[in-house]
């Protein structure tokens, strides 16, 4: 009976154990500083327990020994049974601690439910706080990122603003990589050609800043300081020019006629025979002669100084041949009959109204402010090109005289007609210098091929007769290979003052340098779009000088009709106007300043400044007259300063002695170190 009431009592004492146990890990899951008291107490349970089974003969201890011992295990049994009815109230008193212990661990547990439920509700509160704060002012702001660090301190909101950084700093990057992606598509497609207009329109170029020289300029306080940034532009742009192939002149060391290998834009049955004043026709027939060749036309030349004559090369014969064997007879400049293309891409016929939206060149170029300095009035400008319709309504009494250089008749042709009315249209349209006239050249013929075509002679007699009609510019809207004679002529016509402009072509980047854009005396011209993105045909090169629009340009087309046309060549015509605008303010400015004040005037479109694609950037006509008209202001604040002599002294003035006159009439004055600026011949030249 005894036994089982020692059974009972331990049972209980173990399910107290158990029960502090299972309290002081609920209490350890909440939190460590109220766990580590459960833990305590039941260290101390469990210390009693073992303490009373060794030392102080515990039921149990007694009841084990009693079985093994026999009577005195008896004995013994006897004795706990005394000790037992001595003891009545033990097992309830420990049942008591026992419970008193749950019930204190209960309510420290409740405690930590308490506090932690507090703790929720502040975590709560913070988060909504954060919310509020995030959703007024945007999650992206640092002041509110602050405000949510401060509020919750927490081990969890450390991780989300952890989080919210990371993701941050990915969209970051995320963007930042898209956007180099994107320059780089851009880069791609202008280097590529770009076969499609897509690519080029949508890599619009944003806030360009503007390095053009005559920003400058404008700054600078004196005459002295503008001529030296002068001086530095036209340094730049020499060293440009310096990256073309060298092409050495006919008659110097070096030069050879004989046509590169694989070059074929020539007639290849004719050659071209360049004989000096002192070689008589009797001479070139009879070299012509000796290497089975004929002369089969003569043309008197002054822009070349001398006669061009065209023999004809026998069948089967290769033109480097021909050319060598001609050329080592050394009485002449020898080189096949080259031929040049016009390449532009003309839309069907469409109806304009005045000042339609197609005409976006009227807004790009600002003609309004130019057209308050100049309009182009009465400048001569030749059109080298396919025949113009000279009654079309918008050319009305703009065609000044016109010349047939292809020798038959011909109609009038799309793209002559549109190049003189980019230049000159007055009516529907409004041209870049409504005021110029015209001096229609047709050299390009039109019978023969789709494309106009022309030959080495026909330019430079349409050339010849331009100049002997006094024209100050001559508008070269095609392209083609490296020829000498044209080379030839382009210099000779650049020493009589004339500003010879060309068309960059359309064969795309992968193209040469064309001419004659890639001469050092024309002035080369790039196309631009509405959004000042490059035609994606346009031809580069160290040789471009300017931008001009040349994208869906709204211009005349024969039989009183319009067309929207696209290229080079509408863009070279476009600055051709430009220059009228510029010769009409100073009639005696020479071409060199021209270049100068179109390249240092236009709006650059790389930021970086020039480069191959753009040259110098869009022209700009009004800022180019304001800077013409500071050039030749300040040409002449030099010019006096440097004509005037120093003053005599009051005292010998007054004795009016002579030889104090004369010895201020040997001294001379004083020479300027500035640079002198380009301006008109009257004055020194900047």
């Amino acid at each position: 009976m005894q036994a089982g009431r020692h059974a009972t009592t331990r049972r209980w004492v173990r399910i107290g154990a158990v029960a502090l146990v299972i309290a002081g890990v609920l209490a350890l899951g909440h939190d460590g500083a109220r766990a580590q008291i459960g833990v305590d107490v039941l260290r101390t349970v469990v210390d009693k327990v073992k303490n009373k089974a060794k030392g102080k003969n515990l039921p149990g201890k007694d009841l084990v020994k009693g079985k093994r011992g026999g009577q005195k295990g008896v004995a013994g049994g006897d004795r706990i049974k005394d000790r037992l009815k001595g003891k009545a109230g033990f097992e309830k008193s420990a049942r008591d601690k026992v419970k008193d212990r749950l019930t204190k661990d209960r309510l420290t547990k409740d405690s930590v439910k308490d506090r932690f439920s507090k703790d929720k509700l502040s975590k709560d509160k913070a988060l909504r706080k954060d919310k509020g704060i995030a959703k007024d002012k945007g999650i992206a702001k640092d002041k509110a990122r602050g405000k949510d660090t401060s509020i919750a301190k927490g081990k969890g909101a450390k991780d989300r603003l952890a989080k919210d950084k990371l993701a941050k700093d990915k969209l970051a990057k995320d963007k930042l990589a898209k956007d180099k992606l994107g320059k780089g598509k851009e880069r791609a497609a202008l280097d590529k050609g770009g076969k499609g207009k897509t690519d080029l329109k949508s890599a619009k170029r944003k806030a360009i800043p503007d390095k053009r020289a005559s920003r400058r300029i404008a700054k600078a306080r004196t005459p002295v300081e503008r001529g030296k940034i002068r001086v530095d532009h036209r340094r730049s742009i020499i060293t440009a020019r310096l990256r073309l192939p060298p092409r050495p002149f006919p008659g110097q060391k070096g030069f050879t006629g004989v046509p590169p290998a694989g070059e074929t834009r020539f007639v290849s049955t004719e050659l071209v025979f360049h004989a000096g004043p002192n070689v008589t026709r009797q001479a070139v027939e009879a070299v012509a002669a000796r290497h089975g060749m004929v002369v089969i036309a003569a043309q008197p030349s002054g822009i070349t100084g001398g006669t061009l004559y065209i023999c004809r090369v026998p069948a089967g014969v290769p033109m480097a041949t021909a050319v060598g064997a001609i050329e080592r007879e050394r009485v002449g400049i020898v080189s096949p009959q080259y031929l040049f293309r016009i390449v532009q891409d003309t839309a069907s016929d469409t109806q304009s109204a005045p000042g339609s939206p197609e005409q976006y060149v009227i807004e790009k170029l600002q003609l309004a402010e130019a057209h308050k300095s100049a309009t182009g009035k009465n400048v001569l400008v030749a059109v080298i090109d396919s025949k113009v319709d000279a009654n079309h309504p918008d050319l009305a009494h703009a065609i000044a005289d016109h010349y047939d250089a292809v020798g038959k008749p011909e109609q009038a042709h799309s793209h002559g007609t549109g190049m003189a009315g980019a230049i000159a249209s007055h009516r529907k349209l409004l041209g870049v210098a409504p005021d110029a006239r015209i001096l229609a050249v047709h050299a390009f013929s039109t019978s023969a091929r789709q494309s106009p075509e022309a030959t080495t002679r026909q330019i430079i007699a349409g050339i010849e007769w331009a100049i002997n009609k006094g024209a100050r510019i001559i508008n070269m809207s095609f392209a083609g290979p490296y020829d000498p004679m044209i080379q030839l002529a382009m210099r000779n016509a650049y020493n009589k003052g004339v500003i010879l402009i060309a068309a960059s072509g359309n064969m795309g980047a992968k193209s040469p340098p064309l001419y004659p854009a890639a001469d050092p005396h024309v002035i080369a011209v790039t196309a631009t779009d509405e959004d000042d993105g490059l035609f994606p045909q346009a031809v580069r090169g160290p040789h471009l000088a300017v931008a001009a629009p040349g994208v869906d340009v709204m211009v005349p087309a024969p039989a009183d009709a319009y067309q929207l046309t696209t290229g080079t060549s509408v863009a070279a015509a476009h600055v051709s106007g430009v220059a009228a605008l510029l010769l009409e303010r100073h009639p005696d400015v020479d071409a060199r300043t021209v270049l100068e004040v179109l390249t240092a005037t236009a709006r650059n479109l790389n930021p970086k400044g020039r480069d191959d694609l753009f040259g110098w950037g869009l022209i700009d006509p009004a800022a180019a007259l304001q800077e013409l008209d500071s050039r030749i202001a300040d040409g002449k604040a030099i010019a006096t300063a440097k004509a005037s002599q120093p003053k005599a002294s009051p005292t010998k003035a007054a004795t009016g002695k002579a030889p104090a006159q004369k010895a201020a009439a040997q001294k001379p004055a004083p020479k300027p170190t500035a640079p002198r600026p380009a301006a008109v011949r009257p004055a020194p030249a900047q």
